[in-house]
């Protein structure tokens, strides 16, 4: 027999409000400085995955050299498939990324290869730890109690396809080209 396929947890609107609520809130305990860095990229990161459909190790493995902030385009460089592919960055986010980048390296004199680099500067963040904290920021949100299913960072990619989806189809775009 075939094994069961696992239907992921579709995040309804109200779903992603109150997570992007609760990473915007986010401010870790304490006054380490690598902790602050990570709860600022935290709100980018997530953000970069949902707007643009990302996969979680597609931004977390993002090279700063493939993210040109200028025209908001994105290199994404041996995916899934080994395909790679240019992604749209919309222009809030395309500031907001500037802006990021710009603390990085005034603010903190971080001028690392990855554009989310992790704990260790020299490394990208790891995959483990944005799951993990998507984890902690979805249960702090009142929807937790509410759902199901538990959403993993992966739903916010299938998110923003639905509602890419959504909008070609009231724009009257034939979903299948």
């Amino acid at each position: 027999p075939m094994p069961e396929k696992k239907v992921p947890y579709l995040m309804s609107d109200d779903d992603i409000k109150a997570f992007f609520k609760a990473v915007d809130e986010y401010y870790p305990m304490g006054n380490v400085s690598e902790f602050k860095r990570l709860a600022y990229q935290y709100k980018v990161l997530f953000r970069m995955i949902y707007c643009c459909g990302l996969r979680n190790s597609e931004a977390c493995e993002l090279r700063a050299e493939n993210i040109d902030l200028d025209t908001g385009k994105i290199e994404i460089i041996h995916s899934k498939g080994d395909k790679d592919r240019l992604v749209y960055l919309p222009e809030d986010l395309r500031l907001m990324c500037r802006s990021y980048r710009k603390w990085l390296r005034t603010e903190l004199g971080y001028d690392s290869e990855w554009f989310f680099p992790g704990k260790d500067p020299v490394k990208f963040i790891l995959k483990t730890s944005v799951d993990r904290k998507f984890n902690e920021l979805w249960n702090s949100t009142e929807n937790a109690s509410l759902c199901d299913k538990k959403p993993t960072v992966h739903c916010l990619r299938h998110a923003f396809v639905i509602k890419r989806m959504n909008e070609w189809m009231m724009q009257g775009i034939d979903l299948n080209n």
